[in-house]
């Protein structure tokens, strides 16, 4: 049950933040958006929502850090993935999120 709740707090913050890049990103005077964008924003906002749920709800200490890693990683390299970044910067992409993943805890206060 706390997985499932964590995951609604994690997905609920994807949206948040992609509702707050249109609402700061796109007024009516800028129309032009583009889904790769809104994309990016939404798995940002899931990668900080994931960093948060996994350390506060984890069911172990250490569960919390290797969901951490796994989350960034994916993360980055789904962001790679999606602006075509060619295999090597994929690669390198997921040792950047997993590096991010792993320090999460630190950096997200910060936000």
């Amino acid at each position: 049950m706390k997985w499932f709740i964590g995951s609604v707090v994690a997905l609920a913050s994807g949206a948040l933040m992609a509702f707050l890049f249109l609402a700061v990103e796109v007024g009516p005077a800028e129309q032009s958006l583009s889904a790769r964008s809104l994309a990016g924003v939404i798995i940002l906002g899931v990668f900080m929502g994931v960093i948060v749920v996994a350390e506060e709800w984890g069911a172990t200490p250490g569960a919390g850090k290797f969901v951490r890693v796994a989350a960034g990683a994916a993360a980055c390299a789904a962001s790679a993935f999606l602006f075509e970044l060619p295999w090597s910067g994929m690669w390198l992409a997921g040792l950047a999120g997993a590096l991010l993943g792993y320090l999460g805890m630190k950096w997200v206060e910060h936000i």
